[in-house]
């Protein structure tokens, strides 16, 4: 069975050394959106 190229893709990327590193400026990223939305949205609702 031949494996899809985004297949292949992806498992070329999860085992890269700097995937944890990635991973993790990802989460970060994450909860930043997180944290400005809520702040976002409780100003809106103040006005």
């Amino acid at each position: 069975m031949d494996k899809s190229y985004s297949e292949k893709i992806s498992r070329r990327l999860w085992n890269l050394p700097d995937k944890g590193e990635a991973e993790s400026r990802r989460e970060e990223t994450f909860i930043d959106d997180i944290v400005q939305k809520d702040h976002l949205e409780a100003r809106c609702w103040r006005l």
